[in-house]
């Protein structure tokens, strides 16, 4: 008999228990309650009292369990998510993660850490679909991606992680002498989310001194200070 009102919420049965005595759970605090093999014999009102009991769990695979015990409803404990993949660059603004449908989970978690094996964070949770998008993925920044299905109250272990990460864009920043202006040309790579730091002074015209950048062929107006940060995300010649 399990002791009535002991703490704790979950409590896995020893496979060498081969029956569960009338009210032998009954009256306790436990949420779930975790079998590793063939059902033992449930003598009557095994389960009696426990309103709040969420499921009793088996292995998935086990077939010889019944839907049911004293009202209480069994469930598979899943096995872990397979074929875990995410996209390595494939787009601008997102991170796709998908897996193999799992055949006994009615519900999946999606997990994202920084570093491998570093902290979980839950990213989504997704009923009826095998496929996250990461709207959040920052450009560039590589992710870790690990996936935990569920059936009813009971989690599977974590799947592998996966890398994926959202491609990093870059724009091109050209320099150019303008009509009046005297010098080669050069340009310089802006990468997506960082600024970059313009050239100075580097065309001449006789009489004139170079003190920023225009947008205008003609340099009639100053779009930017030598030296300045460049944050917009777009090509550009000055």
């Amino acid at each position: 008999k399990y002791p009535e009102g002991k703490a704790g919420e979950s409590f896995t049965v020893p496979s060498s228990v081969k029956v569960i005595s009338s009210y032998g759970m009954a009256n306790t605090k436990l949420k779930t309650v975790v079998f590793s093999g063939a059902p033992p014999t449930f003598d009557a009102n095994a389960f009696s009292g426990n309103g709040s009991m969420l499921g009793i769990g088996f292995p998935q695979g086990r077939t010889d369990w019944p839907g049911s015990v004293n009202g209480v409803p069994t469930f598979a404990i899943p096995s872990a998510v397979g074929n875990v993949s995410a996209s390595k660059g494939t787009s601008r603004s997102s991170v796709t993660v998908t897996w193999s449908e799992h055949a006994v989970a009615t519900s999946y978690k999606v997990y994202r850490s920084d570093k491998a094996g570093g902290t979980k964070n839950l990213l989504a949770t997704l009923s009826g679909s095998t496929v996250c998008t990461d709207a959040s993925a920052q450009p560039g920044v590589k992710y870790y991606y690990s996936v935990v299905a569920y059936n009813g109250p009971f989690a599977s272990p974590s799947s592998a992680e996966v890398q994926g990460w959202a491609k990093e864009e870059s724009f091109s920043v050209g320099y150019a002498p303008g009509l009046h202006g005297t010098g080669d040309s050069r340009s310089a790579t802006k990468t997506q989310g960082v600024a970059l730091t313009l050239e100075g002074a580097i065309f001449t015209r006789t009489g004139y001194a170079q003190t920023g950048w225009s947008t205008r062929s003609d340099g009639s107006i100053k779009d930017y200070e030598l030296g300045a940060a460049y944050m917009t995300d777009a090509a550009i010649t000055l």
